[in-house]
């Protein structure tokens, strides 16, 4: 026991130095597997590149899982011999009475406690058997990748103890006490103590780690016959491909390994292609086969229209505040309601409490990722326990639904809605009496600690007046859907060039209104009653790439235009070129608009903007902003999802941007236009008004604006068309479909009040154009004003009419 309490002091001691080294290594083998993963491969099917990426990354998550590093080390191999040797040490106590019993005359007769002590020795071999197994597998996993053939090539090197062991020791050893003695010979007498104390501790480290290695090294000597008999029993038969064998050497570039586990490379690349499709296999074994045959049973989209209208302004809130809402509660209160609609058979209800029960399984992870998760942790409990009423006892809260459903007066589903919006009314008022009455001013104040009824009675009181059992299946589909764009938008993130603000800009206006971090990576542009502020980059750019992480101004910000753009409008007054991002303000509540425009050679009076929402809340975290312009295409980019693409066309003539330009960031009072077409303007008494901008980027090639024509442009102008920004991968293409579907609300394309005919590089996509009037603005708007409470698949923020 002493043993195995030194040996758990060792390898905790060691825990600390070993995350540091590890988190290193999976960061800079992470950027290199999104590198090579989010590169598109002509060459190999979707599935095919599917599963090399996911052997990738399981690959980097098991070689550094802290389960897998402690149990491969050398102190967890001989614990795990120890426990071995314990169990083998009782086994014989118990065997060889029976085997020998002459050998215990000595111990006669019966005891006293008879029945007793056979209970006491049966539970604590029981005890010894079911402690030993995972440490004896741990044991033999930790010898099984050194043996047979790394051994031997390593074993002039197995018993060297590495430096991650002592390092925390050797830290504490030097760093120096903080005593408040005056006397210098007295802390001289404590330091030195302490210097000798930890020397014979980290002798005692070392002591203990080289015999940990020798437990190992004797117990690899006799297991490896066992293990050389078993792989030759097993077979070596199968001939692996060159497919396989370059899929192991691509393999081994992502185990993440400490010092002196050189041979888990080998080991993990000769087993990993096994243990990924074993994965695969799995999971096709444990489909969620109700829920798909749920989705199969809908045949078109048109059928799920009610879902449309979830979360509508049609109902007021019953209260002031509004909790956020997690995927899961509009999810259980739809089925809710499902449920309770007359004249369904109970075969179909059964199907959907299934099918949604099986969904719900996934729409748990995926919250648990959220950016906001501690502040739905509550809403997700409240719909974890609604849902285990509805499933198991058909009740929501305390009201039998297959009652509902059985009562006469409920002919159609309509009326159950009704019937239950006026009972969660009627709840709702009564929880807040009982409930909310012990809740502090504070918590009332924030809708997601309300207490798990009154979020329940919330939520169902939130849905339309028609609503069909449907669209239930809908709202989780545009859910998964929503969450995998997410994903590509965290996924997709670019490699860049961060630089300074010295590196490449300078202050444009307003001195005084700029703010630059100590570091130089931050400025911050601020807007008050006496002006605005602005930067510009040091050099003109022959095209290029120009990005900036954004945060835009909080609270009130109607009037208010932050710019992100390039420009020749100083050096070409009459003839400019520009590209830009604008930002047109809001309203307290409402979302972020902005557009994006490209002039060339002056053509303001043929404008090319576009206008979309935000999907999120800009104002409460950054987000990447860029503009790629090269000889053939412009680009803009949100988070490295492409949200418009210009393609030069030759009758487009001068309108194409060609002349160099710089970079430019401003925020200005633009009250007579920006927010609402004017009707709001910028309220000072909120001021100043702050855009933070950091991690810049200016890439491309710098010229002098005088020359006419640029003639050492070539390299520089082949990589940035090169870059993996200037070519939209498939996914990058279906993200950029869903945005312009989903949020863009008008396009010069599709304005053909003032645009008869459209200007040429328009490519009119059928699936967009039937959204928009001849007007160039969208059929639907109201599709576009308040929803109370955002699905958390989009994230974005309460929406408003078009303006």
């Amino acid at each position: 026991m002493v043993v195995l309490l030194l040996i758990l002091c060792c390898l905790t001691l060691a825990i600390p130095t070993k995350k540091y080294f590890l988190d290193i290594t999976y960061e800079k083998k992470l950027k290199k597997a999104n590198k090579v993963c989010f590169s598109f491969k002509h060459n190999i099917s979707a599935a095919e590149r599917l599963k090399q990426d996911l052997g990738k990354y399981w690959m980097m998550a098991y070689t550094s899982s802290p389960q897998f590093v402690i149990g491969r080390s050398a102190p967890c191999s001989a614990s795990g011999a120890f426990c071995l040797l314990n169990l083998l040490i009782l086994a014989e106590s118990i065997v060889r009475p029976r085997l020998m019993p002459w050998c215990y005359r000595f111990c006669t007769g019966e005891s006293d406690y008879k029945w007793s002590t056979s209970m006491v020795l049966i539970s604590q071999t029981a005890a010894v058997a079911v402690g030993t197994i995972s440490p004896a597998f741990r044991w033999f996993m930790t010898i099984n990748f050194r043996c047979p053939t790394k051994a031997k090539q390593a074993s002039g090197q197995e018993f060297v103890v590495e430096r991650y062991w002592i390092k925390r020791m050797l830290f504490w050893q030097m760093q120096p006490l903080e005593l408040r003695i005056c006397s210098r010979r007295a802390r001289k007498v404590i330091h030195r103590a302490k210097y000798h104390l930890f020397s014979f501790l980290i002798r005692m480290q070392k002591g203990l780690v080289f015999a940990c290695k020798m437990i190992r090294y004797v117990s690899i000597f006799f297991v490896s016959k066992f293990l050389t008999l078993r792989r030759f029993l097993k077979g070596n038969n199968g001939v692996h491909s060159d497919e396989s064998n370059n899929m192991n050497i691509n393999l081994s570039r992502y185990v993440i390994y400490l010092e002196g586990e050189e041979a888990l490379v080998d080991l993990m690349t000769e087993n990993n292609c096994d243990a990924t499709s074993h994965w695969i296999r799995i999971g096709e074994k444990q489909q969620p086969r109700k829920l798909i045959k749920l989705l199969e049973q809908s045949s078109s989209v048109s059928s799920f229209s009610g879902v449309h209208d979830f979360d509508s302004d049609e109902v007021p809130s019953l209260c002031s505040g509004e909790p956020p809402n997690s995927w899961a509660l509009p999810i259980v209160t739809l089925t809710s309601i499902a449920v309770a609609i007359p004249n369904i058979e109970k075969q179909l209800i059964s199907q959907l409490v299934c099918g949604v029960h099986e969904g719900l399984k996934y729409v748990k992870e995926i919250e648990t990722y959220l950016e906001r998760v501690k502040e739905l942790q509550h809403v997700m409990k409240t719909a974890e326990i609604v849902w285990s009423g509805v499933e198991l006892l058909n009740r929501w809260l305390d009201v039998d639904l297959s009652k509902i459903a059985c009562d006469e007066e409920h002919a159609i589903g309509t009326d159950v809605i009704r019937s239950l919006a006026e009972i969660s009314k009627q709840k709702f008022m009564e929880f807040e009496s009982k409930d909310m009455v012990h809740l502090n001013e504070c918590l009332k104040e924030v809708p997601s600690r309300w207490p798990v009824r009154v979020l329940a009675a919330n939520s169902i009181q939130s849905s339309p007046p028609l609503l069909t059992s449907s669209s239930i299946l809908l709202l989780f589909t545009l859910l998964c859907i929503n969450y995998i764009f997410n994903l590509i938008n965290i996924a997709m993130a670019f490699d860049l060039n961060i630089i300074t603000f010295d590196q490449g800009y300078a202050p444009l206006f307003s001195d005084f209104n700029i703010d630059r971090s100590e570091d130089d990576t931050t400025v911050r542009l601020l807007l008050n009653r006496h002006s605005g502020s602005g930067i510009i980059s040091t050099d003109y750019y022959n095209y290029g790439f120009f990005s900036a992480k954004i945060k835009l101004p909080t609270e009130y910000t109607a009037g208010i235009v932050v710019a992100f753009y390039t420009s020749n409008v100083d050096m070409f007054p009459k003839t400019h070129d520009e590209l830009d991002f604008e930002f047109l303000g809001n309203v307290r509540g409402k979302p972020w608009r902005f557009q994006t425009n490209v002039y060339g050679n002056g053509s303001t009076t043929r404008g090319r903007e576009e206008r979309y929402r935000l999907w999120f809340d800009p104002s409460k975290e950054f987000h990447r902003y860029s503009i790629l312009w090269t000889r053939n295409k412009i680009i803009f980019y949100v988070d490295e999802i492409p949200i418009r693409e210009v393609l030069h066309d030759e009758d487009m003539g001068g309108d194409y941007p060609s002349k160099p330009m710089s970079s430019y960031a401003t925020v200005w009072d633009g009250s007579s236009w920006a927010t609402g077409g004017g009707r709001h303007k910028v309220d000072y008494r909120f001021e100043p008004f702050t855009s933070e901008f950091q991690d810049l980027v200016l890439q491309g090639c710098q010229v002098d604006p005088t020359d006419v024509i640029s003639t050492n442009c070539g390299d520089a102008i082949d990589e940035l068309e090169s870059s993996e920004f200037a070519t939209i991968t498939p996914r990058q293409r279906q993200a950029k479909k869903w945005f312009r579907e989903k949020y863009m609300y008008y396009s010069y394309c599709y304005d053909r009040l003032r645009y008869p005919s459209p200007l040429p590089e328009c490519l009119l996509v059928s699936s967009e154009q039937e959204l928009f009037k001849n007007n160039g603005r969208l059929k639907n708007p109201q599709r576009f004003h308040r929803i109370r409470r955002p699905r958390r698949g989009s994230q974005r923020p309460n929406s408003t009419a078009v303006y």
